[in-house]
C-alpha cells in the first residue's frame, strides 16, 4: 500500500514540476519573436494554434536558425522569407502578416506605375518618371520601384512611355 501512495506521489510531483517548464516555454519564447505572439499566439510557430506539436515553416526556421543562436531572433532569420511567399520575416511582422504562412502577405508598398502614389496611374506619373530619367528630380525609394516599369532597376525613358501607355489603357 505504501508502495501505491509513493507511486502517486512521485507522478504527482512530476507533472507539478513539468507544467510550469511548458507555461514558462510558451510565455519565453513569445516574448523573443517581434510581435511578441499578439498577432498568431503559439502558430507563429506551429501548426496547431494553441502550441506544441508540428511546427510550420518560420518554426522550422526558428528553431534551425534561432535556438542554436540562443534562442533570438536574429537578423539571418529576420531577411528570411520562411513562407515563400517573396516577403520576409521582418517584412511580415512589421506588417502584422503570418510568416509561416504563404498566402498571409504585406499589401504591396507601391502599385507599378503610380509613381506620385495617389492610387491612380495617370499621365502626371508619366511626367514625374521622365523627371526622374531627366535628372530633374530624385525619386524616393517607393517612387523608384513604382516608375522602373521593365524591372531592369533603372527609371528612363522608356519606363515614362509604359506609364503613359498603363494610363491611357493601351
Amino acid at each position: 500500500m505504501k508502495q501505491r501512495y509513493l507511486i502517486y506521489i512521485v507522478l504527482t510531483l512530476c507533472v507539478l514540476l513539468i507544467i510550469p517548464i511548458i507555461v514558462i516555454g510558451r510565455a519565453f519564447r513569445m516574448d523573443l519573436i517581434p510581435d511578441k505572439g499578439r498577432n498568431f499566439g503559439c502558430a507563429t510557430c506551429h501548426i496547431n494554434p494553441a502550441g506544441g506539436g508540428a511546427k510550420n515553416s518560420f518554426g522550422i526556421d526558428w528553431q534551425n536558425i534561432a535556438i542554436p543562436r540562443g534562442d533570438r531572433y536574429v537578423p539571418e532569420l529576420a531577411n528570411r522569407d520562411s513562407d515563400g511567399d517573396g516577403f520576409t520575416n521582418d517584412e511580415e511582422f512589421n506588417a502584422n502578416t503570418h510568416p509561416g504562412n504563404s498566402n498571409s502577405k504585406p499589401a504591396p508598398a507601391f502599385i507599378l506605375g503610380d509613381v506620385n502614389g495617389d492610387k491612380n496611374i495617370t499621365s502626371a506619373d508619366a511626367i514625374l518618371a521622365l523627371r526622374f530619367a531627366a535628372g530633374i528630380i530624385i525619386p524616393t525609394e517607393s517612387q523608384k520601384r513604382a516608375a522602373d516599369m521593365n524591372g531592369d532597376g533603372q527609371i528612363r525613358s522608356n519606363d515614362a512611355i509604359a506609364i503613359l501607355r498603363k494610363a491611357a489603357r493601351l
